[in-house]
């Protein structure tokens, strides 16, 4: 009679769960891919509309911009010159550095305004200067955009990596310390929250807020300084809230934004190790509602 071939054992428990483990990691790393993918499109795409925005504002304002008498306000430092003008009834203040207006405090200048956005302008009667400014953004900007899509596309490569590991049945090769992509994550966000402060749209709502030279400083400065500081935490908390993510992906938990939110009430009970990460992070999640409410509540006030 044929040899029959013995029958396998079936799986314990164990291999089931690994398993379904590696099962979930597949999908949250498929997920994870999908989302940098998106990221590397979406984030540079958006960014580039607010600096196209920009350099059109500067070509219209060579092209058509209204000359108008602007009054210095404050040339107390050897960086900026503060300035007013009035336009269509309305009074605009503004700062640029002192080579654009070299004048003293209260002497009087042409400014160069656009018509459409009146409290955008620039000194001097030709359009010239603007003009310069608007090629100068179009030849860096491309540069920044390039930075942040190579930064989300390599992020999606090793997510790529990392599942074709997994497919194949290898290990998951040298890990990556989730504390320090947090820091790094951390460190690109302070860096894009400080990089809008440079647009003039951004700038006019800060002057209205803190006025032209809070503590006789331009405001931009004070505010970015300001910024700085309020941002330090999250060098803290993102480090602590990529050690959680880290933990659900290998878990197989959903990385989706109410995925982790569940998997964040709850992280506590099943790594009780976590405990402190979970506070961290809830208290990172806290501290920004407050710093939200407390802005809405003050620009509410000043009716900006």
């Amino acid at each position: 009679m044929p040899c029959r071939e013995p029958t396998p054992p079936p799986p314990t428990e164990g291999e089931l769960e690994a398993e379904a483990r590696l099962r979930r990691g597949r999908v949250s790393l498929r997920r994870l891919r999908g989302g940098l993918a998106l990221a590397a499109i979406v984030v540079p795409a958006l960014l580039f509309g607010l600096f196209e925005r920009q350099a059109r504002r500067l070509e219209a304002l060579a092209d058509h911009g209204v000359v108008t008498e602007a009054t210095v306000l404050s040339a107390d430092t050897s960086r900026y010159v503060d300035y007013a003008y009035v336009f269509a009834g309305e009074r605009y203040t503004w700062n640029v550095s002192r080579s654009s207006a070299p004048f003293a405090t209260g002497s009087t200048f042409p400014v160069r305004v656009l018509p459409e956005v009146p409290s955008f302008s620039r000194p001097g009667a030709t359009g010239d200067a603007p003009a310069a400014e608007a090629l100068t953004n179009r030849a860096l900007f491309p540069k920044i955009l390039l930075g942040m899509m190579l930064f989300f596309a390599g992020m999606a490569a090793f997510a790529h990596r990392q599942l074709g590991r997994l497919e194949r049945g290898e290990g998951p090769g040298k890990p990556v310390s989730p504390r320090a992509m947090g820091q790094a994550i951390a460190f690109l966000m302070c860096g894009l929250v400080l990089s809008v402060n440079a647009f003039d749209d951004v700038r006019t709502v800060h002057t209205q807020a803190f006025g032209p030279r809070p503590f006789g400083l331009p405001v931009t400065l004070v505010v970015s300084f300001v910024e700085s500081v309020l941002f330090v935490p999250y060098f803290w908390v993102l480090a602590h809230a990529m050690v959680i993510v880290d933990q659900a992906r290998r878990d197989g938990a959903s990385l989706s934004k109410v995925g982790l939110v569940v998997y964040l009430a709850r992280v506590h009970e099943l790594h009780s190790e976590l405990a402190r990460s979970r506070t961290v992070v809830s208290l990172g999640v806290a501290y920004f509602g407050v710093l939200a409410a407390a802005w809405i509540a003050y620009a509410n006030h000043l009716g900006i």
